[in-house]
């Protein structure tokens, strides 16, 4: 029977494992295998413990790495009332909501957000140009509506800095302008870095090559549904916000190719996951795989995928990702993936061994049984 129930996604999670900077080489986290094959072993001898660096060594021949090479843009902006208390907005989508009397409106996130009324002023230190927050939206979001005299794309080039997740406890420095940023980061537009990817540096690339594992790339941007918690008890009745996503046709073809000679895909991030699913190909009764409506030579899509227990997977054999929050869409997307009581497993595991969470954190290889 599917678990809907938002607490049964829960666990506790020490504080001190939340990792707040990158490891000394991005290959270096550590990565736990997860071995689906050893089902009358005990727990321990399911997982394997490793180094990144490491991770060819439990891919196949053949198999099919998916990457999402969308880059982050630097929506962080630090900014100060007119009494010097300093605010720091988050802009949440490039694109203005509207313009009005010569000033862009958009939407951002807050904090902190308790002291703000409409109207009142942000400034940028001794810069002439402003902001002004014109609606706190509803109480207890972080959201507001901002307007600018300056567009989106030049209050980013002036005042932009990366930005790092409320949960890593520090200002962003030098460093956080590479590390928070896969190395293969190509089309602008996340809000946030498909994190999977920052494990994998030029060495573990070689690897790949050397073994003849595939790579391919499609773009998803990373957008508000990363930051939105879910607030139902009832899983099924959260809404994802909508991602906008692009897959060329080699890649498509690539794709459809492997799985009709039935080859592993693995998705390397949820993001890249979410991408491949929401892509319509199908399987006919003759095992052929097919898109449909392709005319061009990228298929522009958007998606508010939510995957939970119950999804039936279409592309997707394998998976690279991070160890995500308590009660996210990400932790639900893996309970889908591998099984709710399994990945609660994973994650004490995980905890009791001391990996590190989130961004900046450890890695885990994981395949579905097929």
């Amino acid at each position: 029977m599917i678990d809907n129930k938002l607490k049964s996604y829960d666990f506790s999670l020490p504080k001190e494992l939340i990792a707040q900077k990158p490891t000394s080489k991005r290959s270096s986290s550590r990565l736990l295998v997860i071995n689906h094959k050893k089902e009358d072993c005990s727990l321990e001898s399911k997982f394997k413990e490793s180094t990144f660096s490491c991770v060819a060594n439990f891919l196949k021949e053949d198999d099919l790495l998916v990457f999402n090479d969308s880059k982050v843009v630097p929506v962080r902006i630090e900014c100060f009332k007119e009494t010097g208390a300093k605010i720091e907005i988050f802009i949440l989508d490039t694109k203005s909501i509207r313009c009005e009397d010569s000033r862009v409106y958009f939407c951002a996130m807050v904090k902190p957000k308790k002291k703000l009324r409409e109207k009142i002023r942000l400034f940028f230190g001794k810069d002439e140009h402003h902001l002004i927050v014109e609606d706190l939206l509803e109480v207890g979001s972080k959201f507001c509506i901002i307007s600018s005299s300056l567009s989106i794309d030049s209050l980013i080039k002036q005042f932009g800095k990366i930005p790092l997740p409320p949960y890593i406890d520090r200002v962003p420095d030098k460093l956080d302008e590479e590390r928070y940023q896969t190395i293969y980061a190509k089309t602008a537009g996340s809000l946030a870095a498909p994190t999977a990817g920052l494990h994998f540096d030029s060495e573990t690339f070689a690897q790949l090559k050397r073994k003849n594992i595939d790579t391919v790339f499609l773009t998803l941007h990373v957008g508000l549904a990363t930051f939105t918690p879910i607030i139902e008890e009832d899983i099924s009745n959260h809404d994802m916000h909508t991602e906008y996503f692009s897959v060329s046709e080699k890649a498509i073809s690539k794709i459809i190719k492997a799985k009709r000679n039935k080859k592993r895909i693995i998705a390397v991030g949820t993001t890249s996951l979410r991408a491949l699913e929401s892509l319509e190909i199908k399987q006919n009764h003759l095992n052929k795989f097919k898109l449909n409506d392709f005319h061009d030579e990228s298929m522009f899509g958007q998606t508010n995928i939510f995957i939970r227990p119950g999804y039936k997977f279409k592309l997707v054999d394998g998976l690279i990702t991070n160890f995500h929050l308590p009660k996210s869409t990400l932790f639900i997307l893996i309970s889908a993936f591998l099984g709710r009581e399994k990945c609660l497993e994973i994650y004490q595991y995980a905890i009791k061994n001391r990996f590190r969470f989130f961004s900046y954190g450890d890695a885990m290889l994981a395949f579905r049984p097929r």
